[in-house]
């Protein structure tokens, strides 16, 4: 036999609240405990005693109102995960409006209320705010793993720029002195080329524990990406202070450092040093002086470090370059598209595929995105690169539909891109032109991009009207807020491939992957899992139901004419 509700009836008058109590007694008299409270003050003396299940709270009083009271309780540890039905004699919308914007889970016009109304608007209440405790709770874990390099088991990207954003405003506040350190491993690439990766991320753990060892207490360490590392330096004294930590790092990998049995391997670190100067620097710009002046320290031999001076001649600076080469290569037909397959997770059919750019400059190599991409939206390149990427992408997925028509197109979009005033009407052109099924074509946008402004939040409804569907890709890097996904016009969730390498492996990893599985199928929501790239991260998730995979482990991305060819072969009757 299930525990009987507490429903705590707050009402100044006593025969309301009788009234309340028969109501539900009418209808179940073991489902229903009862408490009286004449007056707020009351409620809170009982429900210290006795922890209410739901309240069901009275708009009026003699000295205040029941949403000023809400508003004072909202917080109190005691009425935590309480459901409150507020009961009024006015049947005023903008009072409805406005005690739901306070926290109320329903509210109800006396005049109307029956035993089945009550019986129900309790039921809804207690239900949604258990559901809402477990999303929260699935919130927590998710937000504690997405702030850890599950490599390493330090802070990772996103929780760096938010402590330094913190550690800024505190230094500004109390005019304290503060340094940025940007470490860069030199030739880090040749150790995953001779010993492959899994002896690149030993590598990876032994240098974080040497550079742990070389911080204080209250400094931060993070993983910004692959081999690159940053420190932030609180309450120095002078600039002293962050060259005697550089040469500290350095001089702790003078030795080989023994990273298995039989194995010993000595690298060195580049080091740029920013330092907050007094002026209103952004965390970007401290981080970009530091990056800047890490590439000098590259320049100057490796194994060093280097203090950023404004005076580095910027033209010799590898962004001006790329610019300038990138703005070459839209002309001179460097850049190309290539398509890697989504599989559909039980029966490994294709269903759709990812356009991706690559870039093959007749100057500077093989372009990596990671490297341009970032490049061309500073510069606003962005637009004119998007554009190219959208028009192929969509000619592209002509062909593939000739093979399959409920095929499906994946297009990253850039913040830049979706406020640009012509985009709309660019897209909505194409597909016209080509005569594309809209609702089939999926546009990938990050959590960052969805909350830079408004205007992108209105262009994502716009091209939800064209039947067009939103995938919030690389979800679970950031802090993924569960009102995002109840509030945003998102269809897809992508699960980053920083999550899935790790898989089954490590328990955290699992953990998020579970936590945005769950997390999915609550709100409705179709699951890409992206980075599938080896037999157990395929073996792991083939358990799963109604996912989407895409990885290496199945197939790289290639060029339009193996792709077709590809999708051809795939085809199950």
């Amino acid at each position: 036999m299930s525990e009987a509700l507490h429903v705590m009836i707050v009402d100044d008058n006593e025969d309301d609240r009788f009234l309340y109590e028969r109501l539900l007694s009418k209808v179940d008299d073991n489902s229903y405990a009862f408490s009286h409270a004449e007056s707020c003050e009351e409620a809170v003396s009982l429900n210290k005693i006795n922890k209410a299940g739901c309240i069901l709270l009275d708009y009026s009083f003699p000295e205040t109102s029941g949403l000023e009271w809400l508003s004072e309780i909202i917080n109190d540890d005691g009425f935590k995960n309480v459901p409150v039905i507020m009961l009024t004699g006015n049947g005023d919308e903008r009072i409805a409006v406005k005690a739901i914007r306070n926290g109320v889970s329903d509210y109800l016009v006396k005049s109307e209320i029956t035993s089945d109304i009550l019986v129900k608007a309790i039921s809804n209440a207690v239900e949604r705010n258990q559901l809402k405790s477990e999303l929260e709770a699935k919130g927590d874990q998710l937000e504690r793993l997405a702030l850890t390099d599950f490599l390493t088991g330090i802070s990772n990207r996103y929780s760096f720029d938010r402590e330094l954003k913190k550690y800024i405003s505190r230094a500004k506040r109390f005019d304290n002195k503060l340094a940025l350190l940007f470490l860069d491993i030199d030739n880090f690439k040749t150790i995953n080329d001779a010993y492959g990766h899994d002896v690149g991320d030993l590598v990876l753990k032994k240098y974080t524990e040497i550079f742990q060892s070389c911080i204080r207490s209250n400094d931060v360490l993070a993983r910004l990406s692959g081999d690159e590392f940053g420190i932030i330096l609180e309450g120095i004294r002078s600039q002293v202070d962050a060259e005697n930590m550089s040469k500290k790092i350095l001089s702790k990998l003078e030795l080989p450092i023994k990273i298995r049995e039989k194995l010993e391997i000595k690298l060195s670190v580049s080091i740029g040093i920013s330092l907050l100067d007094g002026s209103d620097q952004s965390s970007d710009q401290l981080l970009k002086n530091a990056d800047i002046a890490m590439y000098e320290a590259k320049k100057n031999g490796k194994n060093t470090f280097q203090m950023f001076d404004s005076n580095f001649d910027k033209q010799e600076n590898a962004f001006i370059r790329i610019e300038r080469e990138l703005y070459a290569a839209l002309t001179h037909d460097e850049l190309h598209m290539v398509y890697q397959p989504i599989y559909e997770g039980k029966s490994l059919k294709i269903v759709g595929a990812e356009a991706l750019l690559r870039w093959a400059s007749k100057s500077l190599g093989i372009m990596s995105p990671n490297d341009f991409i970032p490049i061309a939206e500073k510069s606003q390149l962005i637009i004119l690169v998007g554009e190219f990427v959208l028009k192929q992408a969509l000619i592209n997925f002509r062909e593939c539909l000739a093979l399959d028509p409920n095929f499906t197109m994946s297009i990253n979009l850039s913040p830049l891109q979706l406020v640009n005033d012509n985009f709309y009407q660019l897209l909505a052109g194409l597909i016209a032109k080509h005569d594309l099924p809209a609702e089939q074509i999926i546009v990938e946008v990050t959590e960052t991009a969805m909350m830079s402004s408004d205007t992108i939040m209105d262009r994502l409804y716009q091209l939800k009207s064209l039947n067009i569907k939103i995938a919030l890709d690389d979800f679970g890097t950031g802090y993924s807020s569960l009102l995002h996904l109840v509030n945003w016009p998102v269809d897809i969730l992508k699960v980053d491939k920083s999550f899935t390498f790790n898989c089954p492996e490590q328990i955290n990893c699992v953990k998020i992957v579970n936590s945005i599985f769950s997390i999915a199928n609550i709100f409705g929501l179709e699951t890409v899992v992206e980075g599938v790239e080896t037999e157990s991260n395929y073996e792991f998730l083939s358990g799963q139901n109604s996912l989407k995979l895409q990885g290496y482990f199945f197939s790289k991305p290639m060029k339009i004419d193996k792709f077709v060819k590809l999708i051809d072969s795939n085809k199950i009757a």
